[in-house]
């Protein structure tokens, strides 16, 4: 493979590359920093939906209509909403 040739000097390329690789890491660090805060924000929201429906669970008597002979969900799992539409009556 042949090496590109540049017209400019030497200098001004290394000083050129060493300017474009400090940019690209600095955006990368950014990049990682953003990444981890909200990693522990969805880590902390996750924990707290978690206490919260503990919670809620454990004040209701089981034999209150909200149950509606189904257990609680697990920890952590989705809730999804049916997707068919319910007929008011």
């Amino acid at each position: 493979m042949n090496a590109p040739t540049y017209k400019s000097p030497h200098h001004k390329l290394v000083a050129f590359f060493q300017r474009s690789r400090n940019q690209w890491r600095a955006r990368a660090k950014e990049y990682q920093y953003e990444k981890r805060s909200l990693q522990d924000r969805i880590r902390d929201l996750e924990e707290s939906r978690d206490h919260w429906r503990d919670r809620y669970f454990q004040e209701r008597p089981a034999a209150t209509p909200a149950y509606r002979g189904h257990e609680p969900p697990p920890a952590g799992a989705i809730a999804r909403r049916s997707s068919t539409p319910t007929l008011n009556v």
